[in-house]
């Protein structure tokens, strides 16, 4: 009688390593199949990042090349101003 119990025992122990051993390989693999998707994220994230870096640094360089222009075209105008000013004085 007490072999049987311990056979019996034996047995729900062992359905239960088992039951655990089930419940531990499905929650690697879930946690494989949430790492695999947050490394796609993650990918995707860095080629958008990849781009918008790319973005500002194009809108950069144009604003950089706008604000030399302006620059350029304010020094002539001043300079075509200065020369107004000299010819209206020679005709006063």
């Amino acid at each position: 009688m007490k072999g049987k119990h311990i056979n019996d025992k034996i047995q729900m122990l062992e359905l239960e390593k088992m039951r655990i051993e089930e419940q531990s390989e499905e929650l690697r693999q879930q946690k494989n199949e949430e790492s695999l998707e947050w490394r796609a994220k993650v990918k995707q994230m860095e080629g958008e990042h990849g781009k918008v870096m790319s973005n500002l640094t194009s809108v950069n360089e144009q604003y950089s090349a706008q604000v030399s222009e302006n620059l350029a075209l304010r020094s002539q105008l001043q300079m075509m101003q200065t020369q107004h000013s000299e010819m209206m004085s020679r005709f006063e």
